[in-house]
């Protein structure tokens, strides 16, 4: 029988999820990760990074230290501890953007169970799933991210134009 388009792209997002799913179990991969995020984040006071001992990581075992800390969804918790969600929030949106727009280099798998606070600052953990982006989509998300500031659909359009013709040109 002959293979339709819907099987085509069921074999796309299977090699693509085994391809993840190769790179998040090599730990190897996820302690380069950890360590680039963490010289990405350097400067910034509010960030942090589980500490990786380096020596004692193999492509099999990611040793670093237990971040004890509060869930970022433990609203009880943080407001209790004496927390300033609306803080929380503005500086974790803030780090995100400056992560995939200035650093190109940003946590693909932000949910609740990877994100922590401990010592007034917000700790990303669980780096095995990564994105980047090239110098070329950096330039063109900043300008859709102005154009929206300023309240210009057309730059907007012409971001994503720009950003959606580079992954739909055939290659020469």
């Amino acid at each position: 029988g002959s293979r339709g388009l819907g099987d085509v792209y069921k074999r796309q997002v299977l090699d693509e999820m085994w391809a993840v799913a190769q790179e998040e179990m090599n730990f190897l991969l996820e302690a380069s990760n950890i360590e680039e995020f963490a010289g990405n984040n350097r400067d910034v006071a509010f960030v942090a990074t589980p500490k990786l001992y380096r020596k004692y990581t193999t492509s099999h075992v990611l040793v670093m230290e237990y971040i004890k800390g509060f869930n970022i969804d433990d609203k009880e918790g943080l407001l209790k501890d004496g927390y300033d969600l609306e803080e929380i929030g503005s500086k974790l949106i803030d780090n995100y953007i400056r992560q995939v727009i200035e650093d190109g280099f940003f946590h693909a798998d932000p949910h609740p169970g990877n994100v922590r606070i401990r010592d007034g600052k917000i700790v990303w953990i669980d780096m095995g799933m990564m994105g980047r982006l090239s110098e070329h989509d950096k330039k063109e998300l900043s300008n859709a991210v102005y154009g929206i500031a300023m309240n210009d659909i057309g730059m907007i359009e012409d971001a994503v134009l720009a950003i959606c013709l580079l992954y739909t040109s055939p290659s020469p």
